[in-house]
């Protein structure tokens, strides 16, 4: 909670590489998400409910065009919930704005949160997002996260985030 409370009373500078970043969701009470990263700066650009996802993808063409066109980095999870009777229910609609912005030539990432760690110290993690997240980790550790002071829902949510070990340590 202090690293949270630091990263919302610093003031760090915008300078540096830009990303956005996209939680995507369609229906429902979750929100679709763009955040825009210029350095240590974190900032929540919109929100988005209810947004189909060729909509959703306009958004963040938008938001890169007025912002540089940082790369986004797209929560691009798929996953089949069930499939009978040649009805399919799926849940994590990000791999649609993915392919969408692709089609339309828009710089982006497609993040895979169950995929695979990477580099010198991906024994260390269960998957990609455990490796990002432990990163977050270590950048508020150093006090390199600039929050926006006013975003109490985020910090919340941050602050949510927890780790256990497994038997690889």
């Amino acid at each position: 909670p202090a690293w949270i409370t630091a990263a919302q009373n610093a003031d760090l500078p915008e300078g540096g590489p830009a990303a956005l970043g996209v939680d995507v969701a369609r229906f429902g009470a979750d929100k679709t998400v763009l955040c825009l990263r210029k350095g240590q700066r974190y900032r929540i650009t919109s929100t988005l409910t209810h947004s189909p996802t060729d909509q959703t993808a306009g958004h963040v063409i938008a938001a890169q065009r007025a912002n540089g066109l940082p790369n986004a980095q797209v929560d691009g999870v798929s996953r089949l919930l069930a499939c009978r009777q040649g009805v399919v229910v799926c849940f994590g609609v990000g791999g649609g704005v993915v392919d969408l912005l692709n089609a339309y030539g828009a710089p982006v990432a497609d993040m895979q949160a169950g995929g695979a760690p990477y580099g010198d110290d991906a024994h260390r993690f269960a998957n990609a997002r455990a490796q990002w997240y432990w990163s977050l980790r270590r950048a508020f550790e150093l006090g390199e996260v600039d929050l926006d002071p006013t975003d109490d829902a985020l910090a919340a949510q941050l602050g949510s985030i927890r780790y256990t070990y497994d038997a690889r340590g």
